[in-house]
């Protein structure tokens, strides 16, 4: 065994420097900042030498870093970078049960053991996409360390959730190690009261000084000064502290600023490559991405001479994880050229479409052109939030920047039945299907009404409706595979030839939307019972058996607490009769979908094949997706998802796909109505990068760092 394969004797002390030390590879293991340190820093890095005669005194770096945050001198402390500080919170009190959130940085974990302590683990859950729960914290933790953003996920946790740990007696300590790689420090705590919260700040990242070992913490008053006696004399060098000044200044928090805006340029880029190549990472604000390489895909970089993090010393993550450090556009292109060289494995059994076809990804040229005209727009830094991110995201897709107005924007419903919908998983019978394919025709349904509203075009297709659905125009039902689909627990939902027929319905229809001018795709759904087999194929695509349904199994139209158990029942004997042919996605389809979920996986395959973006909605929009990305890995980079529904099965594919759903509303209509609500979400992005002033246009010899930095 190679020795960088070797499990480390203490995984709490590795970290990523031992990935590189004495290696020579390219190093994307370690997150600090590739670029040259600015000037004002070497200057004042060099200047201190001149003091270095006399001991220490980091008084003036503490005033600096009171001004930097509007705090009182008190609620301040240098420290020896983020270590120390972990190092003193551990031996500030006789903790009883401390807890430290993981998957995230070890080294607080480390500390606690080295001062006696017993840790509470608290995991955070890959199919969540590593979203803090509060609610999985011990009620009676008087320490809780948490990770903001957290490293190796990358994931910002909102700041209600982190409030949301505090309770009398309980400290909460969040290392915001990384938050300056954040535009606009978004979701930082630094502003927050001080009571029972300390906040940990390095800025050894962002300013590629790791050998200072420069730091600080925040807290209350009381807790700042136990902290302080706790500390070593002299921790904080001369050219620690002397760093620490010249980061808190105007000019430094101006360029931090344009260096999280460049972070966020280049992670746009990699995020799209890595996608190319049908490699699943997780959202990510900061300077890394966790992605899912495969047990051998690190050894097979090192081979190629690029070093990553491993993953399987975070608690919670195992050896097929890898985290890689953001670096610029050529570095990624090192990466991928040497992923490209990695073996390709036998494609699955289940037909042509079985086989993992990566797409091209979107235009990370046009993305990152996207970034720097949002970075210099004539608004604050960060102040468009999401909708700058969408802006890019929509440059990237369209293939230029700015991306072009969103005139044509198209829905196709595919309508079928469920041959589940009479085993009790419903609360509404199943001839509502054929009842409200006639009301979308009449244009009453309630995504009629939306879409008129927000100038969508409506288009809905019997593909399995259990109905000869008479006197409604032949087109609606001149695609129908079959009448109704299989009962899933008892039987296939379909025949082989009826999976590719579907398939090959749902690449028809797409491809005409798009011949005739279709910029946005959105996919809907109409058929009673149809979140049982969605649900069905995100456990599938989750590799979830039979034991697992209840994670998957939500309320769909509103059954009630027996219905639930009976649809959750209907889960768990699907699941375990289809056994190991979940593992194909197209076997999935015949399996455990129906008609019109295997016309929609079709649907979303050609738009995206074709670099036409798609908008998706709940469950059964997401569903296909997930299906889709199994079939050709980097479907999801040519998606954002339209709304959060209140199935449980939606977020477990929305975290795995790693989008994050624009709207929140706790809408279960179906039919598309998500996905058209959002609509105008994204015309509002596009209007905003193409049409608000740069800032060099109002004022041609400003700095050229964003707009408030």
């Amino acid at each position: 065994m190679a020795e960088h394969d070797r499990a480390p004797s203490d995984p709490l002390r590795h970290h990523g420097d031992a990935e590189v030390r004495g290696t020579g590879l390219l190093d994307l293991a370690v997150n600090v900042h590739p670029g040259p340190r600015p000037a004002w820093l070497e200057t004042a890095l060099r200047a201190s030498l001149d003091d270095v005669g006399a001991y220490p005194d980091p008084g003036a770096a503490e005033h600096a870093i009171a001004l930097r945050h509007d705090r009182p001198a008190e609620e301040v402390l240098a420290t020896a970078g983020a270590a120390e500080a972990f190092s003193l919170v551990a031996r500030l009190r006789p903790w009883r049960r401390p807890v430290v959130v993981h998957p995230q940085f070890t080294e607080p974990h480390a500390a606690l053991e080295r001062a006696g302590h017993r840790v509470t683990t608290v995991l955070t859950r890959a199919e969540n996409g590593f979203a803090l729960d509060p609610g999985a914290v011990p009620p009676d933790a008087d320490l809780v360390v948490v990770g903001n953003p957290t490293n190796p996920t990358g994931r910002l946790h909102p700041v209600d959730d982190l409030l949301a740990l505090r309770r009398p007696g309980r400290l909460v300590v969040v290392d915001e190690a990384f938050i300056d790689t954040v535009p606009g420090e978004r979701g930082t705590l630094a502003g927050a009261p001080p009571e029972g919260l300390v906040v940990l700040r390095s800025l050894t990242k962002h300013w590629s000084i790791p050998g200072v070992r420069a730091g600080y913490l925040l807290g209350a008053a009381g807790d700042v000064a136990a902290l302080r006696r706790g500390q070593v004399p002299w921790s904080v060098s001369t050219t620690a502290a002397a760093a620490i000044q010249a980061c808190c200044t105007d000019e430094a928090l101006a360029e931090a600023e344009r260096r999280a805006h460049l972070i966020t340029q280049w992670r746009t880029h990699l995020v799209a490559a890595l996608a190319g190549l049908g490699i699943r990472t997780l959202p990510s604000q900061t300077s890394f991405l966790l992605a899912r390489l495969g047990p051998d895909g690190r050894a097979h970089l090192r081979e190629h001479g690029i070093a990553v993090r491993r993953c399987d010393t975070f608690p919670g993550l195992d050896p097929g994880w890898a985290r890689i450090a953001v670096r610029p556009p050529g570095t990624t292109d090192h990466l991928v050229h040497a992923l490209l060289a990695r073996p390709i494995a036998s494609p699955t059994p289940g037909g042509p479409m079985s086989s993992p076809r990566p797409l091209t990804a979107p235009d990370s040229a046009s993305a990152g052109a996207a970034a720097e005209r949002l970075a210099g727009l004539a608004v604050p830094a960060g102040a468009l939030g999401r909708l700058g991110e969408l802006g890019v995201w929509l440059s990237g897709v369209q293939g230029q920047c700015p991306p072009r107005p969103l005139d044509d924007v198209r829905l196709v419903i595919f309508a079928g039945d469920h041959g589940v919908a009479g085993h009790g998983v419903s609360a509404y019978p199943p001839a509502i299907t054929a009842a409200m394919v006639r009301t979308f025709v009449a244009g009453r349904a309630g995504v009629n009404a939306l879409a008129a509203a927000h100038d969508v075009r409506v288009r809905v297709l019997d593909v399995g409706v259990d109905d000869d659905l008479e006197g409604l125009p032949a087109e609606v039902s001149a695609d129908k595979v079959r009448r109704g689909s299989g009962a899933i627990h008892l039987e296939d939902a379909l025949s082989a030839e009826e999976t590719q027929q579907a398939l090959a319905v749902g690449r028809r229809v797409a491809e005409r939307e798009i011949a005739e001018g279709a910029q946005l795709l959105l996919s809907g759904d109409m058929g009673i019972g149809n979140t049982t087999p969605a649900a069905a194929l995100v456990a599938a695509g989750l590799g979830l058996g039979a034991a697992d349904a209840a994670l998957v199994a939500g309320r769909g139209t509103g059954v009630d607490d027996a219905g639930l158990d009976r649809k959750t029942a209907v889960l768990a004997e699907a699941l375990a009769r289809v056994g190991e042919r979940a593992t194909d996605p197209v076997e999935t389809l015949t399996a455990l979908g129906s008609a019109d979920l295997a016309a929609t996986v079709g649907y979303l395959l050609a738009a995206t094949q074709a670099g036409v973006p798609v908008l998706l909605d709940g469950l059964m929009s997401v569903a296909c997706a997930l299906t889709a990305e199994r079939i050709a890995p980097g479907t999801a980079a040519w998606c954002t998802a339209g709304h959060r529904s209140p199935e449980p099965a939606q977020s477990l594919a929305l975290a795995h796909l790693g989008l994050e759903p624009l709207l929140d509303l706790g809408m279960r209509l179906g039919e598309g109505s998500g996905a058209v609500t959002a609509v105008p979400v994204l015309r509002s992005a596009v209007s905003l990068l193409r049409d608000v002033a740069l800032l060099s246009e109002l004022m041609p010899e400003a700095p050229t760092g964003p707009a408030g930095a």
